[in-house]
């Protein structure tokens, strides 16, 4: 399990560096979750994120952050069920008309975040 973790912190790290170099590539994702029902994908790509999170942590260094990592997947997927795609969609739409500044800020986030689970699984 520890080694799934690892693998999905890389690929964090490795989405982050994409969003940092290729800023545009973050509207083509904008573009792509916005349609329709899209962004329930996502949440369900967060809640099992989630179980997999708590499943994993009792085996990883530190075990607290993994599990706050969990959770913070299982409340994302929550929030994006509670709000709904007609909320998010409009959300998505103000965060697509941001810079490419805003959109590297977040990939700079995406490679911290990638790291920490890195170095704590």
């Amino acid at each position: 399990m520890v080694v799934a973790i690892k693998v999905i912190a890389v690929a964090f790290i490795l989405a982050g560096a994409v969003y940092i170099v290729r800023p545009a590539a973050v509207r083509g994702l904008i573009a792509f979750f916005k349609k329709g029902k899209r962004i329930y994908v996502s949440a369900a790509v967060r809640f099992a994120l989630a179980i997999l999170f708590f499943v994993a942590a009792g085996e990883c260094k530190n075990r607290w952050v993994v599990l706050c990592f969990g959770m913070l997947f299982f409340v994302s997927a929550l929030l994006i069920v509670g709000l709904g795609a007609a909320r998010l969609g409009r959300i998505l739409e103000w965060f697509e008309r941001q810079s490419h500044l805003l959109y590297r800020f977040a990939g700079a986030a995406t490679v911290a975040v990638g790291v920490v689970i890195l170095l704590y699984a």
